[in-house]
């Protein structure tokens, strides 16, 4: 159901993934790997960090691109529902790429 707090929620999300966090992660991961290696230990620890780094990464990126996505709905639409919504949902895709009125 839209509602005023469903409708708040769609305008505040965020719009793009914050690319500072992903950055930060692969430097900490670079960083983290290069002293590793540059100390001397062993290098399975070093590849241990380069693999942990990647997957934080990951992790952090689903989990932003998980926060951009706002359900309106939930469930099954029965057959002539879910043409109706396909029917408005092709006039709004014709009505989105118009350019001016």
């Amino acid at each position: 159901m839209l509602t005023n707090r469903t409708l708040a929620r769609i305008n505040n999300r965020p719009r793009t993934i914050g690319r500072l966090t992903l950055l930060t992660v692969g430097g900490g991961t670079l960083i983290l790997s290069a002293l590793l290696y540059a100390f001397g230990i062993l290098p399975l620890f070093t590849v241990l960090a380069v693999l942990g780094g990647v997957l934080l990464g990951l992790l952090l990126y689903v989990t932003q691109k998980a926060k951009m996505i706002i359900y309106l709905y939930k469930g099954k639409l029965d057959d002539e529902t879910a043409s109706c919504f396909s029917e408005v949902q092709e006039a709004l895709e014709v009505l989105a790429s118009s350019e001016g009125i």
